[in-house]
C-alpha cells in the first residue's frame, strides 16, 4: 500500500485503536484533505512521526495547551499544527523567545 493521506488516517487509527482500546471518530474528507497538504508540506515520515507523538504524548499536551477533550481527535492534530510540528523537530513555540 503507498505512502498517502489515507495511509496517514489509519496510522492515526490504528494508535488511537491500540493506545485507548476504542475506536476514534471518524475520519472524514476535510482530515484527509488536510492530512495531504501536511504530507506535502512536512512529507509523510514526519507527518507518521507527529501522528505518533501526537497520540504518545497526549496527557502531557492537552494539559500543557490547555486541552478539555479527553481523548485526541484529528480536528486537534491539525488546529496545533504548528505546536506538534515545531515540537517534533526540537523547537517549542509555546515557549517565549529568549532576548537578545
Amino acid at each position: 500500500m503507498g505512502k498517502d493521506c489515507k495511509m496517514l488516517g489509519r496510522t492515526f487509527t490504528t494508535l488511537y485503536v491500540k493506545t485507548w482500546g476504542i475506536i476514534p471518530p471518524r475520519t472524514e474528507m476535510k482530515h484527509l484533505k488536510n492530512l495531504k497538504l501536511l504530507e506535502k508540506h512536512y512529507g509523510y515520515d514526519l507527518v507518521v512521526k507527529a501522528i505518533e507523538f501526537f497520540i504518545s504524548k497526549w496527557d502531557i499536551l492537552k494539559n500543557s495547551l490547555k486541552i478539555s477533550a479527553k481523548y485526541p481527535n484529528l480536528d486537534i492534530f491539525i488546529g496545533f499544527e504548528a505546536t506538534i510540528f515545531s515540537r517534533i523537530q526540537g523547537v517549542d513555540i509555546d515557549e517565549p523567545a529568549n532576548s537578545f
